[in-house]
């Protein structure tokens, strides 16, 4: 764009006005740094930006560019992400980000494979070791976010699917070995009706192992009152179930 048509919040007169927006351009142009350029012009630093870009003129900033070259220094000469993220003081997705951004790729850039295979194993020994997110995510350096897209990418299992599998299998046992669902719900602290569901999804049948401790009980000689105290049931339903098993026998 034309120098002579931009427009700035200013009181000054148009002319003097073009003057000074040229004036801003040629000293950008000759090597003066922006801060410089407000001292000499007493213009505010958002509008010499403002002023720059209008122009067409491409503002570089040299602290970034600095460190976009030092990153890529250390990426050219063989260095890892992780290790490049060390020397650099930042994190490794940000460093991937970078050279996201230098190299104007749009595919993402990865720890080669070799790391990459180490980083999933490792990974999942950690998770199932225990690990929380906020755990891996300062072991290996990477956000909460990139954890969870790195554990759907290499298929892992999740903390917290782990964390459930673990529960269900110590409220199968507990139920298997007989102890009360009351106390299972308060030790667990689920709900009576997903008590029943996992049993289930792990093919423990209540009404089978009930059936099972009727008979057990009926013919060691309890009354049908000491089975419905022992089972917890009525006593109409266990009468109902030794007629069955009776039924059953015959």
């Amino acid at each position: 764009m034309n120098v002579n048509k931009i427009r700035t919040p200013t009181r000054l007169p148009r002319k003097k006005q073009i003057a000074r927006n040229k004036k801003i351009v040629a000293l950008y142009k000759n090597g003066i740094s922006i801060p410089e350029i407000v001292k000499k012009t007493g213009l505010g630093y958002q509008p010499i930006i403002y002023v720059l870009k209008v122009a067409g003129v491409p503002i570089i900033n040299k602290q970034k560019k600095e460190k976009f070259e030092k990153i890529m220094k250390f990426y050219k000469q063989g260095y890892k992400i992780k290790e490049i993220a060390g020397f650099m003081n930042f994190t490794s997705e940000y460093i991937r980000q970078i050279l996201r951004k230098v190299t104007k790729s749009k595919a993402r850039i990865y720890i080669p494979n070799t790391d990459e295979n180490k980083i999933k194993n490792n990974m999942r020994r950690d998770i199932l070791s225990g690990l929380t997110l906020k755990e891996l995510s300062k072991k290996y350096g990477y956000t909460i976010i990139t954890i969870k897209t790195k554990i759907v990418r290499y298929k892992l299992p999740t903390p917290h699917s782990i964390a459930i599998k673990k529960r269900n299998k110590g409220i199968v046992a507990d139920i298997k070995n007989g102890i009360d669902i009351e106390i299972v719900v308060h030790k667990y602290n689920v709900k009576r009706g997903n008590v029943f569901q996992i049993c289930m999804k792990h093919g423990f049948s209540f009404e089978k192992n009930r059936r099972k401790r009727i008979e057990e009980l009926s013919n060691a000689g309890y009354s049908t009152e000491n089975i419905a105290k022992e089972i917890k049931l009525g006593v109409k339903a266990i009468q109902y179930h030794v007629r069955q098993i009776k039924k059953k026998n015959l």
